[in-house]
């Protein structure tokens, strides 16, 4: 029995020097189903140094306040991607980053509210922008989607790893683990028998969700708004952009399959921005092959790849904005 406690307390102490046990805790609610709670800040150790998460009082992850008056008030909306993970630090994300470059680019004040949101469909991000007034006053947003993200309808929390309460004492970082490992077990024990390439409703739920998340973003331009629609992409998309092999969730990768083009079509003719940063990604690794731009073969991002996605998306918000030969 001495045993078991000691090498309890021995995981405990280890996990909280990692920084466990003090999680991102999530509120939820009706309209888009979760997101992080006010005002939190968690710090990961990493190797390297440490890695920290800020959720402002606004409810986004960002290293300022969303009230701050600023020139650019950039709302950010999206999944993982975009939020970023507490493996990058807040000043890392393309979010930030691309704050940081409207600044030099135009001599004035910008504030990016990240928005991002593990686990988020386009449904989510919709009902996001439709009833989360704390980005009303934004004059710019931009939306990362990936084409997986038409897929998940509209995600809610059960069955995803995150807390909606810190875990207790004494054994709070044990708890944070067990939960999220627990959650997982649980996602990937119901979905993956269950995935069926053969559901007739599949594109006419994607077609609809897309209908609307443009809807929402010409209500944002007829508001007098900058918006963006940038679509992000996975690592095995790149590489394997000349294969018809269908990936992740039965998704066929977007160049080799008319769908994607057919989707394409329909925002191009929608009058909504769009961006589609492949070939970003592409140049990128033909100038620097060595260091990684994704973390793994989806489209989580290294340090390098948040800062491709910094200077693309930046440079097509300056460029909306009448601000690109400044």
């Amino acid at each position: 029995m001495a045993g078991v406690l000691a090498g309890l307390f021995l995981a405990e102490f280890a996990l909280r020097a990692m920084g466990f046990g003090n999680p991102i805790v999530y509120r939820t609610n009706s309209a888009y189903r979760f997101a992080p709670r006010l005002d939190q800040k968690v710090e990961r150790r990493r190797w390297g140094g440490g890695r920290v998460t800020t959720i402002n009082e606004s409810g986004y992850r960002s290293t300022e306040s969303w009230k701050k008056n600023a020139a650019f008030k950039v709302l950010w909306i999206g999944d993982s991607v975009t939020w970023g993970g507490t493996y990058i630090d807040d000043t890392e994300t393309f979010a930030e980053l691309s704050c940081g470059r409207i600044e030099v680019a135009t001599g004035l004040e910008a504030v990016c509210g990240n928005g991002g949101v593990n686990a988020y469909g386009v449904d989510n991000m919709v009902s996001r922008l439709r009833y989360d007034r704390a980005g009303a006053d934004a004059n710019v947003v931009v939306v990362v989607v990936g084409w997986k993200n038409f897929f998940r309808s509209k995600s809610s929390i059960g069955g995803n790893p995150f807390l909606t309460y810190a875990p207790p004492s004494p054994v709070r970082a044990l708890r944070e683990v067990a939960a999220n490992a627990s959650a997982r077990l649980l996602v990937k024990l119901q979905w993956s028998p269950g995935l069926s390439c053969d559901d007739p409703y599949r594109m006419a739920v994607v077609r609809k969700s897309l209908a609307e998340l443009l809807q929402v973003l010409r209500k944002k331009q007829d508001e007098g708004k900058t918006v963006l629609l940038a679509r992000y992409v996975e690592a095995r998309e790149v590489e394997e952009h000349n294969n018809t092999r269908k990936i992740q969730w039965c998704i066929p990768s977007a160049s080799a399959f008319p769908f994607f083009l057919d989707l394409e079509e329909q925002i191009h003719t929608s009058g909504v921005p769009y961006l589609d940063l492949t070939n970003a990604v592409r140049e990128a690794a033909k100038t620097d092959s060595a260091e990684p731009i994704f973390l793994d073969r989806g489209g989580h991002l290294q340090v390098r790849g948040h800062q491709v996605y910094a200077q693309a998306i930046g440079d097509k918000v300056l460029e909306l904005t009448g601000y690109a030969n400044e």
